[in-house]
């Protein structure tokens, strides 16, 4: 999974257990909301642990497959907003993704796939004895995957490239291995000039964006991570119109204005 990473630092604080003092440490999370362990550390989530890798993918209706934000690029048509916060006790942290339609047309729908490797205390009792528990039922367009990373036998990264998730817990408690999770989100339609929102949670604290969610753990560790998602539009379709007859009649009068 070695890939050409370039580099743009976005600061970031991060942070440990509840249990520990608050951490700041620099994480490169590119622009468009990718991090990659082998040129970087990885991100901290409290003693011995830390995700390896965060990864998004992103497939407008019509398009043959998803764009991998990883490499920086972003679909025709589609404008990205990235950003990502701690929660006040740092035992949270939210990634949004703020895709706007800048085309001149609806777009059916947008598909974002969330992709993130992380390991339980793995100086200390390695990674091959981490599982997955799924709680809850996938809300409408909602799908998820939890597998083996894709290094021995797992097919969880070529699902989340081809924007297929399977809907399986490989690493479940009966049979704990190396640990990654996805999560698919499938919103629309979106107006031209609205922006599909999709949010991303990893908690440490059990918190969860919705009913829904995958949790991993480790079977020697009392350190979990809470793994959530949701989408919206923003603003909804009857604001933008709104919007657009306002900034219309504004420009109409402007022009008016001009012409007395």
């Amino acid at each position: 999974m070695l890939r050409c990473f370039w580099l743009l630092a976005l600061l970031l604080p991060l942070w440990l257990a509840a249990s520990d003092a608050v951490a700041f440490q620099a994480l490169p999370f590119s622009p468009l909301g990718s991090f990659y362990r082998p040129d970087h550390p990885e991100i901290p989530l409290g003693p011995g642990s830390g995700v390896e890798e965060i990864d998004g993918f992103v497939q407008p209706a019509g398009a043959a497959s998803p764009t991998d934000l990883y490499f920086g690029i972003v679909p025709a048509g589609l404008s990205l907003s990235f950003s990502a916060a701690l929660s006040a006790d740092t035992t949270d942290l939210l990634l949004r993704y703020d895709f706007m339609n800048t085309s001149g047309s609806a777009l059916a729908s947008l598909l974002l796939v969330s992709f993130v490797d992380a390991e339980i205390d793995e100086p200390i009792n390695t990674f091959f004895n981490e599982y997955v528990e799924v709680v809850g039922t996938p809300g409408a367009g909602q799908s998820y995957e939890a597998d083996e990373p894709g290094f021995t036998f797992g097919d969880i990264y070529a699902n989340a490239q081809a924007g297929a998730l399977d809907g399986t817990n490989a690493t479940s408690a009966a049979a704990p291995d190396d640990v990654a999770m996805a999560l698919a989100l499938l919103l629309g339609p979106i107006a031209p000039g609205q922006i599909a929102r999709f949010e991303i949670l990893l908690s440490e604290d059990g918190e969860s964006l919705g009913a829904f969610r995958l949790v991993q753990r480790d079977d020697a560790s009392d350190h979990a991570i809470t793994y959530s998602g949701a989408a919206s539009i923003v603003p909804e379709p009857g604001t933008a119109l709104l919007l657009a007859a306002g900034l219309g009649a504004l420009g109409g009068a402007r022009r008016r204005g001009r012409r007395a």
